[in-house]
């Protein structure tokens, strides 16, 4: 580690012909290196757009500071205000997302619900496996014509989650109003792999539901491997809206923190700087034109640079 006898040394004659209150080099003097940039310095004090857009007294940077400061600090405010409010609205519906996809599933696990149609006759039914926890889809669901016993007088395919609706019309209704028709299910291929003889009671407006599990076989195997590939797509998307609420809620948390650690940076600023300045920094103007201090700050500043040059050559 260097000694303080070996750290950079000032010649406080050189440094004690130098007017700290103005704009100017003058009398300050330097090696032919530090000549040239002391030259280059002094022109850019005096030159046009220096003195016009960026020459200003300690006072009216402090102010300026003090503004841009103040301005940041309300921008800063309202984009946490707006972050907090989108954040919040982002989670809420992401929750609502979740909660209506936990009851799409949940309804997915009964039967459709119908209302009464005048004169109709309508079936709700749901096939499903042996325990009655999936809904085995794409099989065929059939009311036989009592007219006709190996005929269909309606006939549907299960949807993804194994229901169907079956409707008679209402004239088939008047011709067999009051008769009991068999209720069979077929497979893919057309074949009867499960029938309830008489398990639909033909009446006008009437609604019934009927939910009918199928032992595993061959028949329902790849129905089975249909409804197990849903039930997981299902549960991985709740997965994943879950982890999204998690996210958004992190994201928030994230955000705000650094909002509020740059308003805490920027109110130290403002603090630090209202502390410094004197009233008269903070409400006045200085008139500084061409380098040169006003007449009322003249003498404070003249006394001021007395009191710098003393410091160097003692």
């Amino acid at each position: 580690m260097l000694s303080t006898d070996d750290m950079l040394k000032f010649n406080e004659e050189d440094w004690g012909q130098f007017d700290f209150s103005r704009w100017h080099l003058d009398g300050l003097p330097a090696e032919s290196d530090s000549a040239a940039f002391l030259d280059l310095a002094q022109k850019l004090f005096q030159s046009p757009e220096w003195q016009e857009n960026f020459k200003t007294s300690l006072p009216q940077l402090q102010s300026q500071l003090l503004k841009a400061y103040k301005d940041d600090s309300k921008q800063l405010e309202a984009q946490r205000t707006s972050a907090d409010q989108d954040f919040d609205q982002r989670v809420t519906n992401t929750k609502e997302s979740n909660a209506n996809l936990a009851k799409a599933i949940e309804a997915a696990a009964a039967p459709i619900v119908l209302q009464p149609v005048d004169g109709v006759y309508q079936i709700s039914a749901k096939v499903t496996d042996a325990d009655g926890h999936l809904g085995l889809p794409g099989l065929i669901v059939q009311i036989m014509d009592p007219r006709r016993p190996k005929s269909a007088l309606v006939a549907a395919v299960t949807d993804v989650d194994g229901n169907a609706v079956l409707t008679v019309p209402e004239d088939a209704v008047k011709e067999i109003e009051g008769k009991n028709s068999d209720f069979q299910v077929l497979d893919g291929a057309g074949k009867v792999i499960h029938k309830i003889a008489g398990a639909a009671s033909i009446r006008s407006s009437q609604i019934e539901t009927r939910v009918i599990p199928l032992a595993d076989s061959a028949a329902t195997k790849v129905s089975k491997a249909a409804a197990l590939d849903t039930r997981s797509r299902r549960e991985v998307e709740a997965r994943i809206v879950a982890a999204k609420v998690d996210a958004l809620t992190q994201a928030r948390d994230s955000r705000l923190r650094d909002l509020d650690s740059r308003l805490e940076q920027n109110q130290a600023i403002i603090d630090a700087l209202q502390s410094s300045s004197s009233p008269s920094t903070r409400g006045e103007d200085t008139n500084v034109k061409n380098g040169e201090p006003s007449p009322q700050n003249e003498p404070a500043k003249t006394d001021a640079s007395r009191r710098r040059k003393g410091r160097w050559k003692k």
